[in-house]
């Protein structure tokens, strides 16, 4: 149980970067007045990590808020154990600064003591110790904290690809680590934002007077099927506002237009601001994403040209509007790399609107338009993240994991990811490539690609 060693030949470093949020608003019209999410930046280095340093900073889950957001996705609404759920943790939490704040833990932390003196929440604190003891060093990611990015051969371009991964539901900025370690190891800069639209199973951020906010799921009491698909398209809007302003970051820390004190993030996790001057191949940018990221990544690149290339891991295609189709249609090589069980008519039906949209495009465009569609067979949903990694057999038990096995899955859903980046990047004139990758046995018997266009 734990997360494996990247497959690529160099080694992974990470590190954070967030800047204060100027309004509170959670939901923004104004692009330009669109808060900065907290970001989480995967690179290539030259230091392999020791089990026994930064252990604590290396974790996968970052804070037990995190638990709690991921346990919302299996007990229901409104029921007695999500009432229990919600003492326990509140036992559990970062104590407050303030004297008033520090009554209202006091006060919710007794009763959290009071039901387990009962032994009302056996079988949840089991839930919760499950997720909770990756909070502890034995946990530790396989990669670095803020080494030194990788430096290539003499007189090659140290400029290195990016890819922006945006995560799905219930999700956060460590949820597709393995992938993104993986993309890192063979050369690529991965941009993973915690989304601030209330998609996450949690994200915090800092106010314009530094103080530490949470914002937790918007609808944790509403079950899913309830929500309406407006509030999904107003989220989606956000979070494409949300990757454009990742953009704009990442072009000014290029720069070096962004000081070191304007990252609020401290420790060891802070990301030295000068790593990426002059690093960004900002010509050679991807955005790719999971479930509601796999929608967010194909909308983004109908709105933003800046944006090359796109993968939509298992996209939830529902809260696209058919205006978004069009716009992406012909715009950038996209890879769809589905799971063997996420398929329901209406998904299926947006799907299809999608190519067809993109068929159209290929008729009327003098370039070469680039449409591949796979899936990866006997996977679930959740093969595409971390949650089997870390949970095998409990993963297969409640059925959130297909029947291939977790590691091949892994395996073969990132190297069809980067596959697909290093063909195109191929094409890109100037550009070399830091690292090639080979296709393995276990990727001819496991992908099915349904649909390639050239």
């Amino acid at each position: 149980m734990g997360l494996p060693k990247p497959l690529g030949p160099l080694a992974v470093a990470f590190a954070d970067f967030e800047l204060l949020r100027r309004s509170e608003a959670p939901l923004i019209e104004h692009e330009a007045a669109t808060p900065v999410p907290p970001m989480r930046i995967f690179y290539p280095t030259s230091q392999q990590p020791k089990w026994w340093r930064d252990a604590a900073d290396r974790r996968w889950l970052m804070s037990i808020t995190y638990a709690f957001g991921y346990l919302q996705t299996f007990i229901l609404p409104s029921t007695t154990a999500r009432r229990i759920m919600l003492w326990v943790l509140a036992g559990l939490e970062e104590r407050p600064a303030t004297q008033q704040d520090q009554l209202r833990y006091d006060k919710r932390a007794k009763k959290a003591l009071h039901m387990i003196k009962m032994n009302v929440t056996n079988e949840l604190l089991k839930e919760v110790g499950i997720i909770y003891i990756f909070m502890w060093p034995g946990s530790a990611l396989a990669a670095s904290v803020s080494s030194p990015i990788v430096q290539l051969s003499e007189g090659s371009d140290q400029r290195l690809p990016i890819v922006i991964f945006s995560h799905g539901l219930w999700a956060c900025r460590t949820t597709y680590t393995a992938l993104c370690c993986d993309l890192a190891s063979h050369g690529y800069i991965v941009v993973a934002p915690e989304h601030l639209d209330g998609s996450s199973n949690a994200v915090h951020y800092h106010d314009e007077n530094g103080k530490r906010k949470w914002i937790h799921h918007a609808f944790s009491n509403v079950p899913f099927v309830n929500v309406p698909m407006e509030d999904r398209s107003n989220q989606l809007r956000q979070r494409i506002a949300e990757i454009q302003r990742v953009i704009d970051v990442l072009e000014d820390l290029d720069g070096g237009l962004i000081t070191q004190n304007k990252n609020v993030i401290t420790g060891k996790l802070s990301l030295d601001v000068s790593t990426l001057k002059g690093r960004l191949s900002l010509s050679n940018l991807t955005v790719a994403g999971h479930s509601f990221g796999g929608a967010t990544a194909i909308t983004a690149c109908g709105r933003d040209a800046r944006l090359r290339w796109c993968i939509g891991l298992d996209v939830w295609w529902e809260p696209v509007e058919k205006v978004d189709y069009e716009r992406v249609a012909g715009k950038v090589p996209v890879l769809l790399l589905n799971t063997e069980s996420f398929e329901w008519k209406k998904l299926t039906d947006a799907r299809k609107l999608f190519l067809d949209c993109r068929r159209a495009a290929a008729n009327t465009t003098e370039d070469p338009l680039v449409t591949e569609v796979a899936t990866i067979k006997g996977t679930c949903h959740q093969d595409q993240s971390d949650i089997p990694l870390l949970f095998p057999i409990l993963s297969k038990k409640i059925g959130i994991s297909g029947t291939l096995d977790c590691m091949i899955a892994k395996n073969t859903n990132n190297w069809a990811c980067l596959d697909f980046l290093q063909r195109n990047l191929m094409l890109t004139k100037g550009f070399k490539l830091s690292t090639t990758v080979e296709e393995p046995s276990f990727a001819q018997k496991n992908l099915i690609y349904s649909e390639s266009e050239i």
